[in-house]
Parts: C-alpha cells; sequence; structure tokens
C-alpha cells in the first residue's frame, strides 16, 4: 500500500478505480489507499484449485469479492459462482487478432514438415493435457503441434518433449 501511495501522490492521483486482478491475497488492501477511490473490481481469473492456496485463498477471495463493487470474472462458472454475492458480468478471455495474424518465424520451418500443422499460444503448464496430446500426436505423426508461449517445464512431461512432431516456440 505504501509503494501504491507514493505513486499515487507522484503522478497527483487523487481519484481512481481500484482493480483487483486476482489477487485474493490481499483481500481489503484498496482500505489503505489515500484518495478516493471511484470504484473496486475484483477481476477473478480462475478457480482456486491448488492445495496451498486453498488453505486461505478461499476465505481471502470470497472477502475480495464482499469488498469489491463489481466482480469481472473469466469464465462462466466463476460469474455465476460471485454473482450470487455482488453484481458480476462474464468476460471470457480474448485475443488481438491483428496481433496474431501474423506468421511466427519459427513456424515457417515447421510449415515445411507438412501441411497439418496444429498450433496453441498461451501459457503452457498444469491446465494443459499433456496425456492426451502425446497420445494423439503419437497416432498421428503426420500433424505437427506447435505451442507459442512460456512454459512451466515442471508439469510438461519429458515423453512429450521428446516427440519429434511438438516444437516449442517458446515464450512470445
Amino acid at each position: 500500500a505504501r509503494g501504491i501511495n507514493r505513486s499515487l501522490k507522484k503522478l497527483n492521483w487523487n481519484e481512481f478505480y481500484y482493480i483487483n486482478s486476482y489477487n485474493y491475497h490481499f483481500p481489503i488492501l484498496h482500505r489503505f489507499l489515500k484518495g478516493n477511490t471511484l470504484g473496486k473490481v475484483y477481476h477473478c481469473v480462475d478457480p482456486i484449485v491448488k492445495s496451498y492456496t486453498k488453505k486461505h485463498g478461499i476465505k481471502n477471495e470470497r472477502n475480495a469479492v464482499l469488498n469489491s463493487d463489481k466482480v469481472i470474472s473469466t469464465a462462466p462458472s466463476l460469474q455465476q459462482k460471485w454473482e450470487r454475492i455482488n453484481e458480476s458480468y462474464l468476460v471470457p478471455n480474448a485475443v488481438d487478432f491483428k496481433h496474431f495474424d501474423r506468421p511466427l518465424k519459427s513456424i515457417k520451418r515447421i510449415r515445411s514438415l507438412g501441411r497439418n500443422v496444429i498450433g496453441y499460444f498461451g501459457n503452457i503448464e498444469r491446465r494443459t493435457d499433456f496425456k492426451l496430446l502425446e497420445e494423439t500426436f503419437r497416432r498421428h505423426d503426420e500433424w505437427q503441434l506447435v505451442l507459442a508461449g512460456p512454459v512451466e517445464e515442471k508439469y510438461v512431461p519429458a515423453s512429450f518433449k521428446e516427440l519429434t512432431n511438438v516444437h516449442f516456440t517458446g515464450k512470445y
């Protein structure tokens, strides 16, 4: 809060909207900010699923929702969960199509391998069904899978990385 207050003072912002984007560990941070808070929004991005975050996260997130004027959720199930407690809106994840309409340089090399290129752009992490992908791309070695985005290595099985028709381009 001290750091945010210093920035608010430096920018001469006396009025602002407070948006808590999925930082449920600080459900009442806005109470410590100096100035006139014009509105408070909690941005719910994902369900809390990991055991470590469940310990305090479920209670804290509910507190963040209760201390907000509105809730924006990225999934219908989250929006329905919070609409019982607070004014809630669904704003699904989206993409700037023009930004992604141009092919990446690394994909040109992969395209030369064949016509059946399947791509994914985003985080490659725990929610990726690597078992399903591995089985699919073992059965269809004529297909090329291009995964573009940051990789959380600890979730990617070594056997999946070894597939010759699976390609990681790295962080976009």
